[in-house]
């Protein structure tokens, strides 16, 4: 899976341990790889889902964006 999707094993182990987060688009490719929705990889049950509009997802993924860049540089 990590040379299929392009993502480091050291990163597949940190998402698979709890230690880092994985982004949106990951998170996708790791589910159409593994043939499943988002919401069964992340196992979401429909009853937690909490609708956001448009302009705050695209908050939370410029968000993610500045921590995976703060997060790199100090990633060894």
């Amino acid at each position: 899976m990590s040379k299929d999707l392009n993502i480091s094993y050291r990163s597949i182990q940190r998402y698979s341990s709890g230690t880092r987060e994985p982004d949106y688009k990951t998170i996708v490719d790791i589910a159409n790889y593994l043939n499943v929705t988002v919401d069964d990889l992340l196992n979401v049950e429909k009853s937690n889902i909490i609708p956001i509009s448009l302009e705050d997802f695209n908050e939370i993924k410029s968000l993610q964006k500045r921590i995976d860049e703060i997060y790199k540089k100090y990633e060894k």
